[in-house]
């Protein structure tokens, strides 16, 4: 297996880490208040129609998941550089490729969600929606999302495959540098993911706050 990655500083994922990880706390309390919030304006009207509610809901889901999948690549990568025995390298590349595979999968789920968000209500941003979804799709083709990311998958992390001689196949001939580079072109997407939906939210929330006040 190839190992010759070069060594990173990681003060930054540090920096990265503390701020991702404050960012899904921060999540889990803006969905927990976005829910008694619409509780409260369904109470003063039954009439009153929650979708925007249940939208922003939804939408702070899919950021969750980016930050989960942002905070676990840069654990894996951080020890993946550090690694010196030969299951540690293995070990790490077998969860950075469940990492984005579940990722794209998650990105996946949410799609025709957000493409119609920015077809029908958010318009500003739908240029940029589509140059990540362009992004996502070369990314795909470039590193094997289909085939070779979904075979290390499927057989060696989301399963362990009952076919060891299957399974040892695959993870002895798991490329270290190939990986590396997955995980660095991985990065920058979930980054660019994260601006896009920030400014969706705030385009959701604005939108729902002028309802309410019309409600008034």
């Amino acid at each position: 297996m190839e190992k010759d990655l070069p060594k990173i500083s990681f003060e930054s994922f540090t920096n990265y880490l503390d701020f991702f990880t404050t960012h899904l706390e921060n999540l889990n309390q803006l969905n927990q208040k976005t829910s008694e919030y619409a509780e409260l304006v369904r109470k003063r009207n039954v009439n009153f129609n929650l979708s925007d509610f249940k939208e922003i809901h939804r939408l702070n889901s899919f950021k969750a998941v980016l930050s989960i999948s942002l905070l676990d690549l840069m654990t894996v990568f951080k020890n993946m550089s550090n690694a010196s025995q030969n299951w540690e390298y293995i070990y790490f590349i077998k969860q950075a490729y469940l990492i984005i595979y579940e990722t794209l999968k998650s990105y996946d789920h949410y799609n025709q969600m957000l493409n119609k968000l920015v077809s029908e209500k958010y318009t500003t941003v739908k240029e940029l929606f589509l140059e990540i979804s362009k992004l996502i799709k070369n990314y795909k083709n470039d590193f094997g999302y289909q085939d070779e990311m979904k075979r290390i998958r499927n057989h060696t992390t989301g399963h362990i495959d009952n076919n060891f001689e299957l399974y040892y196949k695959i993870v002895t001939s798991l490329d270290f540098v190939k990986a590396g580079e997955a995980i660095k072109a991985f990065l920058p997407l979930l980054f660019e993911f994260k601006s896009f939906t920030t400014k969706l939210s705030a385009a959701a929330i604005e939108h729902q706050k002028s309802k309410v006040s019309k409600d008034k």
